[in-house]
């Protein structure tokens, strides 16, 4: 438990950090906005990241930073290369969305190339770590359902939903165990995961 001089050290720290807020939002109102109207998900600094170019980005005051984040690790490709905002240009004036229940020119050549590459048959497109979880938790929920032994289909995990077009997410999440036990206590899901063979992360 926090003692009271805790207490004290975080409600002093807090009013630094929305002095800090306060004092930027005077320069500019758009971190006012974000302050007044965004759910505070995240613990942002009093900083307004405005572009970026290579592996810089630059805040609203021409601060230069070396951007180590990456997007939170999905932008490894830098920013405003010219080759890629050429690309991205080109098929912008096309489409800006196709629906994955269609096909487009892209997604079949670049799943051959995959499978050549990786010796696997086929492959799945994801959006995000949980969505690949539930696409692996559900393809194995099939390779066991079309198994003889009822004693491998009993042991193996069921997840609430796995049926459903919607993907549980928290339920990826839980199985992945990167996230604190408290957080997924509300929607927990009912799984029992067996220990299986060790498998080497791809390089």
């Amino acid at each position: 438990m926090p003692t009271l001089a805790t207490k004290k050290t975080l409600a002093r720290t807090s009013g630094r950090e929305k002095a800090v807020l306060a004092r930027a939002a005077k320069l500019d109102p758009r971190l006012s906005d974000a302050e007044n109207y965004l759910v505070p998900s995240y613990k942002r600094p009093a900083i307004l990241f405005t572009h970026g170019r290579g592996c810089y980005v630059y805040d609203s005051t021409g601060k230069k930073y070396l951007d180590f984040l990456g997007g939170i690790a999905v932008n490894a490709l830098g920013h405003a290369h010219p080759r890629i905002v050429k690309v991205i240009r080109r098929e912008a004036a096309r489409a800006i969305h196709l629906s994955n229940l269609f096909h487009h020119a892209y997604q079949g050549p670049l799943a051959r190339k995959l499978a050549e590459c990786s010796g696997m048959d086929r492959v799945f497109f994801a959006n995000s770590g949980a969505e690949a979880m539930e696409g692996a938790m559900r393809a194995a929920r099939l390779t066991v359902a079309s198994t003889r032994s009822s004693r491998c289909r009993r042991h193996f995990m069921d997840v609430p939903g796995a049926r459903s077009a919607s993907p549980a997410t928290m339920g990826a999440r839980r199985a992945g165990g990167l996230t604190p036990p408290g957080f997924h206590l509300p929607l927990r899901p009912t799984f029992t995961a067996r220990p299986g063979p060790t498998i080497p992360h791809a390089v």
